[in-house]
């Protein structure tokens, strides 16, 4: 569900794109919980789709919930080696994950 997202977010159909992502990512945060890695990347390709779109306050709201999630997520580091991908957009990777 979230690869075709993709696809119609670059088709330019934004809304139906937005909706995919909001379904793909209910579903993963039901399965996985939402400070999950994969959750986490589903609410970075949702800020993606609404900043398209120009919900630029929207996507703010999420890219703030991407990034406090994942600096939460600190522990999984471990079974996770790349825990962080969504919070590229928004902020630099904090110093425990460059070392």
């Amino acid at each position: 569900m979230s690869i075709l997202a993709l696809v119609l977010q670059d088709q330019g159909k934004y809304e139906t794109a937005e909706g995919m992502s909001r379904q793909a990512l209910e579903v993963r945060e039901k399965a996985l919980g939402n400070e999950h890695p994969s959750s986490l990347t589903r609410v970075s390709n949702l800020v993606a789709v609404l900043r398209d779109q120009g919900k630029y306050e929207a996507a703010e709201e999420m890219d703030r919930r991407a990034v406090e999630g994942g600096l939460s997520m600190q522990v999984l580091v471990p079974p996770f080696p790349a825990p962080l991908p969504c919070i590229r957009i928004a902020a630099p990777c904090p110093a425990w994950w460059r070392q």
